[in-house]
Order: C-alpha cells, then structure tokens, then sequence
C-alpha cells in the first residue's frame, strides 16, 4: 500500500506531540489504521484513527509496532510517496529505487492506553493557530503556565510569567464557568494542529484535544497543570 509521506507524517506528528506525547506506538491495520497510546509520563493519551482512503491500494497488514516514532517520522519523510509493506517483522519503506528496512518491535512491549470513557462541560471549536499565535507570543517567558477560561461566548486565554498575556477569543458554544491550568503536556500537543479542533474542558479534569477530518480523528487527551500545595513552616 502506498501513501503520500506528508499525509502520514502529519498524522504521527500529532501524536507525537513534539515529543510531549506517545513515542510508541502500536499501529492496527485493520478496517482503518487506529492506535491507542500513552506517552512515559502518563500524562498524554492519544487515540487516532485514519481511514482506508487515505491511502493507494490499502492492506489490513495487522499489528506494526513502533518504539521510536520520532525516527521513523524522519525516514517516511524522506519519501514522496511512500509504499508500506510488512513480512513478519520487517518494515520496508520503498519509492522506486529507494528502500528503507527496519526491524519492528515486539507488539508485547508497547504499552496500550487505558480506555475510559470522558464526560465533559465545555465543548468549545476553535482554529488551533489563534491558540499557537497567543503560545509563541507567551514563549517570550523562559516558563509559563497557560490558563483557560470560559465566560459565556468566550474563551479567555491568560499567562503568568515576566511577561503576562491576555486574549479574548469569541467561542458561541462556551456557557462559562471553566478554568483550567495547563503546561509543557498541553503546549507540545496543539503546537502539532493547524486546523480547526475541538477543545473539551472541564473543572479539575484533564482537557482534550480533538481533530476531525475526513480522513481521520485523533483525540489526544492531557492531563491539567496542578498547583503545588503549599508547604506549612514549622514554628
């Protein structure tokens, strides 16, 4: 089966989260490609489906483990389009007269995301670049924790740090009443989106991402900043 690189990559990039996310994985090809996976930290879980259409001559060649998807990300990368094929334990990789081979792991050593079901309060859609826009301008801070708020038709983003930002973004669906701090998890997660997602929140809750696209859904689900309870001085 054959897939344009870019299409593929994309989709592990948001996974992978800029390494804030899962860097193993393991990739069902079934009826659909679908991975369930949570990153070392156990703070980002994601699940990710992407269809049969968006490939050339899709094959359900079952169970691909992968423990290192950072480097198979830049293999695939340097493809056009790149044909898949699996034969037991090896990945070949190959465009024409290129080829790449590498040994897959064993399937038992990769660790699957528990499934739960997620309730949430808010679901706000928004495009990912306005938030990335207010990210960038907040890296001006060494660190930063990001906050967000809901007011009614509002999500209200806010920094602390040196340098502290503030942006008000109309979103209809917001009732209000959410805040909710979040960190490195978060940040390196939708810095990987760059369309519209849907932003499901909830007080004292993890918050999730979520991509729909005809071609697949992948919900990376992120764990909030909590504060550091403040130690009593002993008299």
């Amino acid at each position: 089966m054959n897939i344009e690189s870019k299409k593929i990559v994309s989709f592990f990039k948001k996974i992978y989260g800029n390494g804030t996310g899962p860097s193993e994985l393991k990739l069902n090809f079934g009826q659909t490609l679908t991975t369930s996976a949570i990153n070392t930290e156990k703070t980002v879980l994601v699940e990710a489906t992407m269809q049969p259409t968006e490939f050339v001559n899709y094959n359900p060649i079952g169970i691909m483990a992968i423990d290192d998807i950072k480097t198979l990300m830049t293999i695939i990368d340097s493809f056009g389009t790149v044909e898949i094929e699996k034969n037991d334990n090896l990945l070949t990789l190959k465009e024409k007269g290129k080829k790449a081979e590498t040994i897959l792991t064993n399937p038992e050593f990769i660790q699957e995301a528990p499934r739960k079901e997620l309730v949430f309060d808010e679901l706000i859609e928004i495009d990912a670049k306005i938030i990335n826009k207010f990210i960038d301008s907040a890296k001006l801070n060494k660190d930063f924790i990001l906050k967000m708020r809901t007011a009614p038709k509002q999500l209200i983003l806010e920094t602390d740090g040196k340098y502290k930002f503030t942006e008000v973004i109309e979103a209809t669906q917001a009732n209000g009443g959410i805040e909710i701090k979040v960190g490195a998890p978060f940040l390196g997660m939708i810095g990987e989106f760059d369309g519209k997602i849907t932003l499901k929140l909830k007080n004292n809750y993890p918050i999730q991402i979520q991509e729909k696209t005809a071609g697949s859904i992948i919900s990376a689900t992120v764990a909030p900043y909590m504060d550091q309870p403040v130690e009593e001085k002993e008299e």
